[in-house]
This record gives C-alpha cells, structure tokens and sequence, in this order.
C-alpha cells in the first residue's frame, strides 16, 4: 500500500475551517467568561464545556496543533479547560456529597476549604476562557455570541428523596467481604504513606516532591485501588443486611469515596503541572489563569492533605469492623532463632497487631504478654534465656569430659582446653550458634575453686549476654486473638521474623507487604 504525503493546511486559514467544530465549546466559553458571579456556575455548565473541550482537543489533536507553533497556544487553552471543568466538576460534586456521608471528625473545617478551593479553580476557568476567547478571534474563529444563557445550566434539585423500597440483597459470607474490606483499607493506608509528605515540607519545597513523590503515575494508581474498594462495597455490600445494621460500614464507605474523589482529582492536577504548567510559567503572553505556586499550594495543602486525613480516620473505623467480625483463634509458633524476641521480632509483631487494631496476647510457659507493644514481647526473653540455659545445661551434664570428670583441681589452661572442647562438641551438635569468627576464651578465666560444670556453665551466660552465642532452643509460644491477625503473625514466624539465623533482615513475603513501609 503506498502512502499519501498529508495536505498541509494553511496556518491562517485553518480557524474558519473549524470554526463550525469549534462553535459549542466557544459559544460556551463566551458565556462563562463573562460571569462575575461563581454562584451562578454550576455543575451543568461545567460538565457540558468539559465534554465540549474534549471533543475540541481531539480535533486540534488530529490536525497536528500540538507540534504547531501558531496554534499551540490555543491548544493549551482548551487543555486547561478539560483539566480544570475536570476539577471543578469534581469539587462542586464533593459539596453537593460530602454532607450525605457520615465522615469521621478531621481536625479542621472540610466543607469550607472545599468551598474555598473551588472558587480559586473557578475564578482560573473564567481567566482562561477570556484568554481562549482572545486567541480564538486572533485566529478568526467564528464565536456565536448569544448561543446560551447563564439560567440555562441552573441546577434546580427538588426537596426530598424517593422512597428506600427496593428489596434487600443476599451475599454469600458479608461478613468475610466486609472483613475483607477493612483489611484492604489498612493495607492500601501503608501503600499511602506517600501523601503525608505535606507535613515534612514547606510551601517553597512543594515543587521539589514532583514527580519524584507526588507523581501522576502514583497518585493515578493510589486512585484506581480506592476506586477498586468503592466497587467491592458496592457491588457485594449495598443493600444487604449487614449495611443496614452495621453502621460502621456505610460510614467507610463514605470515607472511602471521598478519598477516592480526592485522589481523582489530584491525579488531574498533578497531570496538570508536571505537563502543562511550566509552559504557562515560561512562554505565556497572556495573563495566566493561575499561578503555578498556587496549584502547588492546592495540590499539597488541600487534596494531598485531606487525602490523607480522611485514610487516617478511616482506619480506626475499619478497626472497629474487624473487631465487629473477628473469628478468635491460637496458633503456636517457633521463637525467633536469633536472640528471641529483641527489637525487630517485637516491633514486627507489634506492627502486625496494631495494622489491624484488636486484642492479641502471646502465651509463653504461664506468662502472658501484650503483643501490641514490643516493651512487653522484650520481656519474653528473660524466661526464654533461662530456659536456653537449662537446656545448655542439660547437654553439659551429658558430655564426656563432664561425665568422667574427677574430684582433682584443674590448672587454668585444663580448664580453658576442656572449656573449648565442649563449646565445639555443642556447636557441632547445633546446640549452640556462634556469632562472632573472632571468639576467644583467652578473656574468661576460671575463678578461684570454681569446678569446670560451673565454669562452663558461667561462661554460656556471660557469652550469650554479650551475644557472641546463642543456644538452639525448641521453644514455641502461643498468640491468641483475631484469626486474621494470627494468619499474618504466623507468616512472619514462617519467615523467622524478618531475619536469618545470624540475625540479617530478609525480604518479607508479599502478604507483609505493609510492614516494609
């Protein structure tokens, strides 16, 4: 098949040729530009002049405006368009919803920054519809001047609502569904933890975190993985019976749409400056819609900052809901091989318990511990040592040179020549684990009278005190709580919590994913 070169168009002309195409999107664009008032802009108007600049980007798009230098300009306008009927679209409806869920406190005042930021995204569309106007008749584009009114896109919503009669719905297990919700939430609150950089950074450093930590390809995905809870609810727990009693439920799933729309429309803005502000910054020769600082400002101290206020506060509202439909359960499980339960085994644990709320305890011997709080699992390892080293003890006893041990002192080195052998002959039955390459009893001398049993024995204390050993132990403990909870806390133990047997941190598995951050 043989290709025909493209027709190149004339540059001047080609504004009558669309101006027909152009017609809707202008003639709308007039209307909004002359508005004063942005009470009179509602959700109609924006969503028509939304599909009007899209349907527009497209046809300039087909014509090549965007490698074209004469009507670039224009282009970037009606790009500004679509992004910000995008926005303000998005934040009228966040008014008009936000009411209607029952969202948990945040500490400051939502609706009225809502209703602040939207004027600001209101106020850039009207500036830019006047610099879209101008552009277009420098390109002599026809405008329809009178085409609409403003009344025409007034949104009139009578009082009231229609009656909640439809029949209930049968799930198959709503409560694992719902169990699984919650679950999802707190893990997808770890994968956001992105977002709480608006606390780490002032307004000047806002630019620097783009796209580097605030990026369109991140924030796109946060959004679709909300989007993704919001279709569970709806589609396996609206209408059931377990909605209707369980308030806990439609509150979570108020908080997770909000922050799904938070997320959608931040996903916009950030697409926004990393593409298209820098130009407004740089080669505008018309008075700008809005200044990149202010997006920047927007971007982190409202979207970015909500978004992550309103996870927060979702979480312990999905705590309850894991509380509400908890299967109590025991597991037992191994001690960690390294040291026991010293700082990372307890904090990972802690983690674990404290990532989906409720009340876990870890049994060992008759001691009871909260697996909450890595201060009490630290206490573990006092009977745990002591256990080790009855063990230890029990398998000197049972070696030969203890055995056939006479009444007759020892010299020092004797004493230090045997010590060595029965390190080795426990080292070679796993019994005990050494840590350093560099071990040396040159240090530990015998005290005075003291028999080569005790000797020994002092010398496995003092070495796994200083931690230059550790001694193979069979322990097990037992968690008792949440089956959920336990099901995690038994992977980690699967995986020797977090670490090898020289104490080395491993990869955790992808089920632990949430522990990584």
């Amino acid at each position: 098949m043989q290709l025909t070169k493209a027709i190149e168009l004339e540059e001047e002309s080609f504004g009558l040729f669309v101006s027909n195409e152009m017609g809707e999107l202008l003639s709308l664009t007039k209307l909004l530009s002359r508005q004063s008032s942005y009470d009179n802009i509602q959700r109609p108007i924006i969503g028509k002049l939304h599909l009007e600049s899209t349907r527009c980007e497209e046809i300039l798009d087909h014509y090549g405006a965007k490698q074209n230098r004469f009507w670039y300009p224009f282009r970037q306008t009606i790009a500004v368009s679509k992004s910000f009927t995008t926005i303000a679209y998005n934040l009228l409806h966040i008014k008009q919803t936000a009411p209607l869920y029952n969202l948990s406190e945040v500490d400051s005042d939502f609706l009225n920054e809502t209703d602040k930021i939207s004027d600001i995204i209101l106020k850039s569309l009207i500036q830019n519809s006047r610099t879209m106007i101008s552009i277009a008749q420098k390109k002599k584009i026809l405008i329809n001047e009178g085409a609409y009114d403003i009344d025409d896109f007034t949104e009139l919503y009578p009082e009231g609502k229609l009656p909640n009669n439809r029949k209930r719905r049968r799930t198959r297990f709503p409560s694992r569904i719902a169990i699984n919700l919650a679950t999802s939430f707190l893990n997808l609150a770890e994968e956001s933890k992105s977002l709480k950089i608006y606390k780490k950074m002032s307004r000047r450093e806002y630019r620097s975190c783009i796209p580097d930590i605030i990026s369109e390809e991140g924030m796109r995905i946060l959004e679709n993985k909300f989007h993704n809870l919001q279709s569970i609810y709806d589609t396996h727990l609206e209408l059931t019976d377990i909605a209707l009693h369980d308030k806990n439920l439609p509150v979570l799933r108020g908080q997770i749409s909000l922050v799904y729309n938070l997320l959608e429309t931040a996903t916009v803005l950030v697409h926004y400056i990393e593409r298209h502000a820098g130009y407004f910054s740089k080669k505008w020769k018309y008075k700008k819609h809005i200044e990149e600082g202010q997006c920047l400002s927007i971007l982190m101290d409202y979207f970015i900052t909500y978004c992550d206020r309103f996870i927060v506060s979702a979480q312990e509202v999905c705590r309850s809901v894991l509380r509400q439909y908890s299967v109590p359960d025991r597991i037992t499980v191994s001690i960690p091989n390294y040291r026991g339960f010293h700082v990372r085994p307890s904090t990972l644990i802690s983690k674990i318990v404290l990532h989906y709320g409720g009340n876990v305890k870890m049994q060992l011997h008759d001691q009871i511990y909260d697996a909450s709080m890595p201060l009490e699992l630290f206490r573990a390892n006092e009977v745990i040592n002591s256990d080790k080293r009855a063990a230890a003890a029990r398998e000197i006893m049972k070696h030969p040179l203890i055995r056939q041990l006479k009444i007759e002192k020892l010299s020092t080195e004797e004493m230090k020549k045997k010590l060595r052998i029965i390190f080795l002959d426990l080292m070679e039955q796993k019994t005990l684990l050494l840590y350093e390459n560099s071990f040396s009893f040159e240090e530990l001398d015998p005290l005075e009278d003291e028999n080569l049993i005790d000797y020994v024995k002092r010398a496995i204390t003092t070495y796994l005190a200083l931690g230059k050993i550790d001694i193979s132990s069979r322990l097990t403990v037992t968690f008792s709580g949440d089956k959920r909870v336990l099901k995690d806390i038994e992977i980690l133990a699967e995986n020797g919590y977090g670490e090898d047997l020289f104490g080395n941190n491993i990869v955790l598995p992808s089920e632990l994913s949430y522990l990584r951050r």
